[in-house]
């Protein structure tokens, strides 16, 4: 069987009636080869769809210049993505006759496919500082040593910062999402509603935190933690007042507050709910002149009636839990008890519970 190559070319031009060889080189990869009118034949490149001569008859044109389009950048498409993966090839030695003499190494090329994104310092301080937020991480996790081993093993580039300036990054992200949340409730159409929660520490410190419910222009409702302050401690009305005046003056709320809520039960509710309407409708367009302030948790509203419920049967509970244990005490009870409820047509569903 004749086989006529050319430059570098590892595969043989299929005849009528032969075997077609494997093509081995790396070019095809990159190129499909397309039947033409008159027996010729062209590699069309995956890419940029360019069309080259291949072969005519028994004549081929060989992979050179096909090689040349891959790896000297003339495709447009691996141009523009600027990738390109040097892949040395197995090197090795040839006889010829007077000794061994080493063959040198080529190099191959292949595309990965994509581009390799441009480094940016700021961008990946920024995305880490994301991070830190989002999964709560300590801030001091950037002087780890295996942290900084990982970091380096992706980017050897990037520069690992000091806990200063990473605390600084969290807080410019901080203010970044504050500046969405401002233009969010700029173009919410209607009010926003406070939940407020107190807590006091087994040091007696007490904290005060605020959260907003608003509805935006697409009918979705949103919440979002506005401020987490320390208050003095016990609460006093007029630093819950303060506090609450504090959050709705830096979110820009005076005149679009709709309803709060205190979202923990407290003995001093009342006292909390009269001094606040008073003390907003003086300083803040209320509804209704606050006739629609919340003044209770609906949940502990809720709460408090099933428990007055519970309370007022817990006698009978008692007596039916006192009458089970009683029956299952003793197996002749159970076979008794199970006789009477067959003669009553009971369920066997709604026997005894184990």
């Amino acid at each position: 069987m004749a086989e006529e190559t050319a430059n570098d070319t590892q595969e043989t031009t299929p005849r009528t009636g032969t075997r077609r060889r494997r093509k081995k080189s790396l070019v095809w990869e990159h190129f499909t080869i397309e039947e033409v009118a008159g027996g010729v034949t062209r590699a069309c490149c995956n890419l940029c769809k360019q069309t080259f001569a291949y072969s005519s008859g028994s004549k081929i044109a060989g992979t050179s210049h096909l090689k040349r389009h891959i790896t000297l950048g003339s495709c447009p498409k691996i141009k523009n993505q600027e990738q390109r993966l040097a892949l040395p090839s197995a090197g090795g030695t040839d006889n010829d006759g007077e000794g061994t003499v080493e063959r040198p190494t080529k190099r191959r090329y292949r595309y990965t496919g994509y581009a390799n994104a441009a480094f940016d310092q700021d961008r990946s301080c920024s995305y880490l500082a994301k991070m830190i937020i989002q999964h709560d991480y300590p801030l001091h996790i950037v002087q780890q040593p295996a942290f900084s081993t990982f970091i380096e093993s992706l980017q050897p580039r990037f520069k690992i910062v000091d806990v200063d300036t990473m605390e600084g990054e969290v807080y410019s992200v901080y203010q970044k999402e504050k500046e969405n949340l401002l233009q969010a409730f700029n173009t919410m159409p209607g009010r926003i509603s406070l939940t407020i929660g107190l807590w006091t520490t087994s040091q007696t410190l007490g904290y005060v935190s605020l959260a907003g419910q608003f509805i935006d222009s697409e009918w979705k409702v949103h919440r979002r933690m506005l401020s987490f302050m320390m208050v003095s401690s016990p609460h006093s009305e007029n630093a819950l007042s303060e506090a609450i005046s504090m959050t709705l003056s830096d979110w820009n709320m005076k005149d679009r507050l709709f309803t709060i809520t205190l979202d923990n039960e407290c003995s001093s509710h009342d006292i909390y709910s009269a001094n606040l309407r008073d003390y907003l409708s003086n300083k803040n367009n209320l509804m209704l002149k606050g006739q629609l302030f919340v003044v209770r948790c609906y949940a502990h509203i809720l709460n408090a009636v099933a428990q007055d419920v519970i309370a007022s049967i817990h006698g009978v509970i008692y007596n039916i839990r006192e009458s089970i244990k009683f029956i299952k005490a003793s197996s002749a009870r159970e076979e008794k008890f199970a006789e009477i409820a067959l003669q009553l047509e009971i369920p066997r569903e709604l026997y005894l519970c184990s």
